[in-house]
């Protein structure tokens, strides 16, 4: 029988051959150069390079700068010598097909290299902060402390610090009372359009006290964390208040919330800790869309997420106003399962609701050339419980979500009626942004455009704008500052 070898080629982005290129690239220079407040390089000032400290399959590699480059094992083995300038040619031979290149590719003629230097992978595990640690030599202190750094290539478009990714979920562990089988099943069996404050305030009336926990997506939660270290316990002190408090207003929840003081504090002096945490947050999303926030002039963004939409006016690098309701994307979820419970008699799960919503979830009866086509929704009759197939079409959705959509811009109204007169008129210039996920419904800028009488525009990833505002702002540390408090 014929052995056959099949060899594996490695793909990867413009911005995962670029970690590559940074390894061998400072190997190949044996120094790091320190930049100034525009991330451009001071040519003068520098630190030489002692060490790169690299993991590979759990296996610990140095490599060793001198005169060559020395590739050290764990056990303190000498692996591999090779000179400086092989490490510098293979890295300019690699930027040249990075910057030619499109999409995803391989590169056939760095494997080699890579696997001379024991280099198996080309980028670092999504979970780790760092993706090269090196140990460089202060010239001025005299010490070598170990670094290490998060690498963003801008050469196949603007960078961002975070890759968000799943919804994110608070977890909360509930104190204060133990509930027995027939309670827990009791809270569970609450399924009003508003469940979930309903449900909250059947815990609280039994004596049970929701205690944050943790965020499921650890992604989304380093993303809260380098905003601010707080900001998860806040935010989700805030998600609890609202779905206790009467009010729906963002200041209020906030102010509420300060009142509790989860955090312990020292207000002996009323600093507004919590006010300054939101607004930050809030800042970091105008950051991710791409707006001056440093302008003296007035921009509003509209973040319409989850469980509510934050609405805000930022100029000359802070908030001016500030509006929030708790309408979002989990409300539209909720009308769709109540519209195909009665319209259709289906039963349907929160998350097949979601999938209509993303097939066919629309703001408008009308989107012309960009309607999608009909989603067929499977699910069991309300009544007798038998397998039914429901082909549902965008304008009935439309009409099921208005109520809600309704909401969403009477809350910009509201806005924009506090907006002082001499940010309103920039506003009606710049437009109104949109950001967080339910900006991707269909139509939902040109509805809120053809409402209001102002521009609507979509953030390029409204997603992931808060992640993006807070890797603008760590890049920026000396311009955003007030972010990093």
């Amino acid at each position: 029988m014929q052995n056959i070898q099949f060899k594996m080629t490695k793909t990867a982005n413009k911005g995962e051959w670029s970690e590559l290129y940074v390894l061998l690239k400072l190997l190949g220079e044996k120094k790091v150069y320190a930049g100034d407040g525009e991330l451009n390089k001071i040519e003068n000032l520098f630190y030489p390079v002692l060490k790169v400290l690299r993991d590979e399959q759990n296996i610990h590699y140095e490599y060793s700068l001198d005169d060559d480059i020395v590739i050290i094992s764990e056990e303190g083995k000498e692996l591999l010598r090779k000179s400086v300038s092989d490490f510098l040619y293979q890295a300019n031979v690699l930027l040249d097909v990075i910057r030619k290149e499109k999409g995803t590719f391989a590169i056939p003629e760095i494997e080699q290299f890579m696997k001379d230097i024991h280099s198996n992978k080309i980028k670092a595990e999504s979970k780790e902060k760092k993706d090269i640690t090196i140990v460089i030599h202060d010239l001025r202190t005299g010490m070598t402390p170990t670094l290490g750094f998060s690498i963003k290539s801008q050469l196949g478009g603007n960078s961002t610090l975070f890759n968000a990714g799943k919804t994110t979920n608070f977890t909360f562990s509930i104190v204060g009372h133990t509930f027995t089988e027939a309670e827990i099943d009791a809270i569970n069996a609450i399924d009003t359009s508003s469940k979930i404050r309903d449900r909250v305030k059947k815990i609280n009336e039994l004596g049970g006290t929701l205690c944050f926990k943790m965020m499921d997506d650890a992604i989304c939660y380093n993303n809260f964390v380098l905003i601010d270290s707080c900001l998860p316990h806040i935010m989700a002190n805030i998600l609890v208040e609202s779905n206790q408090a009467n009010t729906k207003n963002l200041k209020e929840v906030t102010e509420q919330v300060a009142t509790i003081n989860p955090l312990n504090y020292d207000t002996t002096y009323n600093q507004q800790f919590y006010t300054h945490k939101v607004k930050n947050f809030l800042v970091a999303a105008a950051l991710g869309m791409g707006l001056d926030v440093e302008a003296p002039e007035g921009n509003m963004i509209v973040d319409i997420g989850g469980g509510s939409t934050e609405i805000a006016v930022i100029s000359l690098g802070g908030i001016v106003c500030n509006n929030s309701i708790r309408v979002a994307g989990d409300d539209l979820t909720a009308d769709i399962q109540e519209y195909m419970s009665r319209q259709h008699n289906v039963r349907v799960s929160e998350r097949m609701a979601e999938r209509i919503k993303v097939h066919v979830g629309s703001a408008l009866t009308d989107l012309g050339d960009e309607a999608p086509e009909d989603y067929i929704v499977h699910g069991p009759n309300r009544i007798t419980a038998l397998p039914m197939e429901v082909p549902v079409c965008y304008q009935e959705i439309a009409h099921c979500l208005d109520k809600t959509v309704a909401k969403i811009e009477n809350a910009v109204l509201s806005a924009m009626e506090n907006t002082p007169p001499e940010l309103y008129a920039d506003i009606v210039k710049n437009g109104i942004y949109l950001s967080g996920g339910g900006a991707l419904l269909r139509g939902i800028d040109k509805r809120l455009a053809d409402k209001i009488n102002i521009p609507f525009h979509v953030a390029e990833d409204p997603l992931h704008s808060v992640a993006k505002g807070a890797g603008i702002a760590l890049n920026n540390v000396d311009r955003f500052s007030f972010l990093m408090r």
